[in-house]
């Protein structure tokens, strides 16, 4: 008779184990010892439920709010677009032309080759070309 009760014990720790094993065990309460007997897994299985509904509602809030944010943020950014639509173009023009002044500026400092040079910024005007430039906003 004693055998069964030493294997449903060892049955019970494992068990326990494994709830306490997984990675969501600490914020669940389930970190400390195996409870004793039946009725106390029971319980902590029903105080465990309870946190994870606790925990989901949590969860989810946050993702709504985040999301709110996310969206006003875009419409915002939407509504600038719309106002300007060629604001993206110049900005894109203006660090195109700061680039190639940089890249100037540095192949001055280098003293690179003027082949180069040349290389590099018809390069950049193929990768310009590739990319593509259109006016006013893209549906996307």
């Amino acid at each position: 008779m004693a055998q069964p009760r030493a294997e449903r014990g060892n049955a019970e720790a494992a068990a326990w184990e494994v709830i306490r094993s997984n990675d969501f065990a600490a914020a669940l309460g389930a970190v400390q010892e195996a409870p004793k007997g039946i009725g106390d897994v029971a319980m902590g299985l029903a105080e465990m439920r309870v946190r994870a509904s606790r925990l989901a509602h949590d969860v989810d809030k946050q993702a709504r709010e985040a999301l709110a944010l996310v969206h006003g943020r875009l419409i915002r950014e939407r509504e600038a677009a719309q106002r300007h639509p060629t604001l993206h173009d110049t900005e894109t023009d203006g660090r195109r032309d700061l680039h190639q002044e940089q890249t100037t500026a540095c192949s001055k400092k280098t003293a690179l080759p003027n082949a180069v040079v040349k290389q590099l910024q018809s390069l950049e005007v193929r990768l310009d070309s590739t990319v593509g430039h259109g006016s006013g906003p893209t549906e996307r």
